[in-house]
């Protein structure tokens, strides 16, 4: 009967594939699955195919792909008013999420939050290997506070934190306070999901986050800040001299002070950058991607700004 019926043939396939999308184990899984089911189900009309399939990865698939590195940090609470609760529950909870209401037995994904109860000297370098971390800028502290279950390791004048391995500890956010009135050399932060908060008064000279998903909403201070993140939500303000961000997904709500070259690649971007100091000379900003819309802010009477954009719709502003 199917083969008589080749539209109900591949409408069949496609709500298969479907199904599998549902319930497979893994992310990756999930979207081969459902971009397969689309395709097929496109294949069914004998119009309009190849616009079918456009449309839906515009407006399905390149969303989706960059909302799941932010949903690994919406239990942050400074995070919280950039989290959409209703968007979280339909696309994280019953697609991403694995469908707990109906499967009871499946691991809970809300992070325990574990708060500092142990003071540690500062060092000149600090690196810091946890899974889920909020962590704290204290610009009136010179000691680095932690929860005491994390492993600290000192050598020299690096002091390395990280975060005990195994499964039962994955489901932790660990917070920790950074006294930033200590003079640092370096700071590097390796995590899954990580929110950054509070201010630095003291300069650091190279600053380096890599993760999966980010959010900041404080005041940087570093010479040379380096974010590799698949997911990133930054406001508040960054004082630096090099700034580069590598990340699938940015949204960006960010003051610049000082910042002579701002270079970002992304695969999408919205937002804004605004410069509060005025220049004399050229500085420099680079923005390339493939979608999104994105406003430089540069006071009246700032200096050059050399810019390079591609994929991604910039509009420049002096105020």
């Amino acid at each position: 009967m199917l083969k008589r019926y080749p539209i109900l043939l591949k409408i069949s396939f496609a709500l298969l594939l479907s199904f599998l999308a549902l319930f497979a184990s893994q992310d990756a899984l999930k979207i081969v699955f459902a971009f397969g089911s689309v395709i097929i189900f496109a294949l069914s009309f004998q119009r309009f195919r190849t616009l079918f399939i456009v449309l839906t990865t515009i407006f399905v698939f390149l969303p989706v792909l960059f909302l799941m590195p932010l949903s690994t940090i919406h239990t942050f609470d400074y995070a919280k008013p950039f989290y959409n609760p209703l968007l979280h529950s339909f696309m994280f909870e019953r697609f991403f999420g694995g469908y707990h209401n109906f499967f009871p037995w499946k691991e809970n994904d809300n992070p325990q939050k574990l708060y500092p109860d142990e003071n540690l000297k500062a060092a000149s370098d600090v690196h810091l290997y946890v899974n889920g971390l909020e962590l704290d800028f204290s610009p009136n502290s010179t000691l680095i506070s932690i929860p005491s279950n994390l492993i600290t390791t000192r050598e020299h004048n690096v002091l390395e934190i990280s975060a005990p391995q195994g499964k039962r500890y994955g489901n932790y956010t660990y917070v920790v306070k950074i006294g930033t009135k200590s003079k640092y050399n370096s700071l590097v932060v390796h995590s899954n999901g990580t929110a950054l908060k509070g201010n630095m008064s003291e300069k650091v000279n190279d600053m380096t986050i890599e993760c999966n998903g980010l959010t900041l909403n404080g005041f940087l201070n570093a010479e040379n800040i380096i974010i590799n993140c698949n997911g990133v939500i930054l406001s508040g303000e960054i004082n630096a001299s090099t700034v580069r961000i590598d990340a699938n997904g940015l949204v960006a709500q960010l003051s610049l002070n000082g910042v002579q070259n701002f270079a970002m690649n992304c695969n999408s971007a919205i937002g804004s950058v605004s410069y509060l100091d005025e220049w004399s000379g050229t500085r420099f900003f680079s923005l390339k991607g493939n979608a999104g819309t994105f406003s430089v802010k540069i006071p009246q009477n700032a200096g050059r700004l050399e810019t390079t954009t591609t994929g991604v719709l910039v509009k420049m502003v002096r105020y």
